[in-house]
């Protein structure tokens, strides 16, 4: 199942100097695998963040979109936003 956030990817993309990644990109299967197999989440976007800007604009935009951020382990595990 995928999850949706309220917010918009191209919002995301124009924040971040990264690549956004989301479930219609070609590479969104592969940027979403971890390396725990029993863990098959489906974020609405993968944030590949550069820098400390980065990552500050990904989690306000994940925030803003009631989307979750990083997982316990700093891994794209929730079911909003992911970033790796």
């Amino acid at each position: 199942m995928t999850q949706t956030v309220g917010g918009d990817i191209d919002v995301l993309r124009a924040a971040v100097a990264g690549p956004v990644i989301g479930p219609d990109d070609g590479e969104y299967d592969q940027a979403r695998s971890l390396w725990n197999g029993d863990v098959d989440r489906r974020p609405a976007a993968i944030a590949r963040c550069t820098g400390p800007a980065d990552v500050a604009a990904a989690l306000s935009f994940a925030h803003g979109a009631g989307a979750g951020g990083h997982g316990a382990r700093r891994r794209a595990q929730h079911r909003g936003l992911g970033s790796r």
